[in-house]
């Protein structure tokens, strides 16, 4: 059969599908940039120091624990409701604001363990809704609204803390639960888990009309995690992933070292933050537009490179302090 691109018959569809987990996505970079830009005015406005330390530590650890349920819990729920219960976890920072320090840190826990379901679920919805040639472009555009979502928002944050001062910590909390609130209603109504589901033609695979099949189609998640483990492929992406991620969580506390030791202003703190995903986006805008046309070889050498200037400006910025 002629391949049938997401460009046509199914366009409408797909648009709107793409706009609610743009919602969804932004949601959960409202919430994590109300806490990472919010850092310092918290400890300030309310004197516990667990605020710095123990409460994005626990989050992250259920962060962690959530991911690896979600690989289970997603493939029963699906898509939709997947999405659902990550920006449920989303609007439960409306009570962040209590100000209470168990309130806060429970609070965080289940944002936290909530939105870690989002990943799964919106990449769920995109294989059942875009063709296999298409799915990198869409992730790709994806992955820009979760940096535009945290960059963004830890500006505005960041002037907004600037504006009102330290008093004024809870309102970042209560605008990215409100946005949690606006994104669950839209996707509750509007959004289809699947196109066979929204009344459209089930999208193809990359390689339907050749008749070829994904070795893992129709397995077990157990036979998928044996088929994973034996894969040296598999281990490099988990541990570059892991290298990533704890790179970009250090980071994250780039603005609390900056405030604390470095006297600069909350706002200030913020901003740097945002400079950090102003990189990230463009790193994206790159990948998105030539990854696709690589070979693996071409791949290989572009990551490898990637790593090396990461390593390089690392030594070089501890060399410089």
């Amino acid at each position: 059969p002629a391949r049938y691109s997401w460009f046509k018959a199914r366009r409408s569809g797909l648009i709107c599908t793409i706009c609610l987990l743009y919602m969804a996505v932004l949601s959960k970079s409202l919430g994590d940039a109300a806490l990472y830009a919010s850092l310092p005015s918290v400890r300030t406005a309310t004197g516990f120091a667990g605020v710095l330390t123990n409460l994005p530590a626990a989050g992250t650890a259920a962060y962690g624990v959530g991911k690896a349920i979600g690989i289970i819990t997603a493939s029963h729920m699906g898509g939709r409701i997947t999405m659902m219960v990550g920006l449920v976890g989303g609007v439960m920072l409306l009570l962040f604001a209590d100000g209470r320090y168990s309130v806060m840190l429970t609070t965080w826990i289940i944002f936290r363990f909530g939105t870690s379901q989002t990943w799964g679920g919106f990449t769920m919805i995109v294989a059942n809704w875009v063709d296999g040639a298409d799915v990198g472009k869409v992730m790709g555009m994806l992955a820009i609204a979760w940096e535009l979502g945290t960059g963004g928002a830890e500006a505005i944050f960041g002037l907004m803390l600037g504006t009102h001062g330290v008093d004024h910590w809870r309102e970042p909390f209560y605008v990215a639960g409100l946005f949690n609130v606006t994104a669950l209603v839209g996707i509750f109504f509007f959004l289809h888990s699947s196109a066979t589901s929204a009344g459209y033609r089930p999208p193809l695979l990359k390689h339907e009309s050749e008749g070829q099949h994904h070795p893992l189609e129709h397995s077990s998640v157990q036979v998928a995690l044996e088929y994973f483990c034996a894969s040296g492929r598999f281990w490099l992406i988990l541990v570059s992933n892991c290298c990533i991620l704890a790179a970009m969580y250090t980071l994250f506390f780039m603005n609390v070292y900056a405030v604390k030791a470095l006297g600069a202003t909350d706002q200030q703190g913020a901003f740097l933050l945002t400079y950090v995903s102003i990189g990230t986006i463009v790193a994206i805008v790159i990948a998105t537009a030539i990854y696709d046309g690589l070979s693996k070889l071409q791949r290989a050498i572009m990551l490898s490179v990637s790593n090396f200037c990461f390593f390089s400006l690392t030594v070089i910025s501890f060399s410089l302090n």
